[in-house]
């Protein structure tokens, strides 16, 4: 005998209450977004329309002798009298750059009315001289700076001549970079280079601090030059004092000429 389905009540009073609820819930949410969007609107117009965050100086900070002056120039008209929030740090970057002193450059917001410039200049390597002008250059080559008075900074020179020019704000060519690895290449064997020539073919001649002066010809295979010199000079101190200069142009048969007094 089939048994007979027994209908149970259904209770659809609940089911309307968590849809009511449901709905509720959403309707919040949307309100409340909706207010957060408006607080997040509002804060940023107030923000980028406030006269309290307009910039009002900008700060230099790492720089030397006239550079900071010439920086405020360049770079105030790009973000002076504007909202702090709006200013492109990029192009502020890009401005500091095209000073050729400045090697690295870091650009931040200090709040509320202040751009802080933190400036890293180019070190002084050596003194590039040619055609009747001195420019110090970095230890890549870079020349960033000119200088009246070479003489008085101590510092090496390459005296270049021929058509190897130097230009203010642009890495040298190849005659005063391989001059400038050749000075610090010298330094590894205690010799302190004074000043080095380079002739229109490109041969060197550097000038030793201690009074000679060594013939390293033409570029070609110079670490090998410099290290029969380092060799032939190594833990004699005395031989200084006693060379007037050393060829070294050709590495296998490497010359010394001595002093007149020590020929003597």
């Amino acid at each position: 005998m089939p048994r007979s389905r027994v209908r149970r009540p259904r209770y659809r009073g609940r089911a309307i209450v968590r849809r009511r609820r449901a709905s509720f819930h959403a309707a919040a949410r949307v309100v409340i977004a909706a207010l957060l969007l408006g607080g997040l609107g509002t804060g940023a117009y107030f923000a980028l329309t406030s006269p309290k965050l307009v910039v009002k100086q900008v700060r230099i900070i790492g720089a030397k002798r006239d550079l900071p002056a010439r920086l405020i120039r360049s770079l105030s008209p790009g973000c002076v009298g504007k909202n702090i929030l709006l200013v492109n740090k990029r192009k502020l970057f890009r401005l500091a750059k095209q000073e050729p002193e400045v090697e690295r450059a870091y650009i931040r917001r200090s709040f509320p009315r202040t751009i802080v410039v933190r400036i890293q200049e180019r070190a002084p390597y050596a003194v590039a001289q040619t055609g009747g002008a001195s420019y110090l250059v970095d230890a890549s080559g870079f020349a960033f700076r000119t200088c009246a008075q070479a003489s008085s900074l101590g510092l090496p020179v390459v005296r270049v001549a021929g058509s190897d020019t130097v230009s203010l704000g642009q890495p040298c060519r190849d005659g005063v970079r391989t001059a400038l690895r050749c000075i610090d290449r010298a330094s590894t064997f205690g010799l302190k280079v004074r000043k080095i020539s380079v002739d229109p073919a490109g041969d060197m001649c550097l000038n030793v601090v201690s009074g000679f002066y060594v013939k390293i010809g033409s570029p070609v295979k110079l670490d090998r030059k410099l290290d029969v010199l380092g060799k032939m000079l190594d833990g004699r101190p005395e031989m200084f004092r006693r060379i007037e200069y050393v060829d070294v142009s050709n590495p296998e048969a490497p010359a010394i000429k001595p002093t007149a007094l020590a020929a003597e």
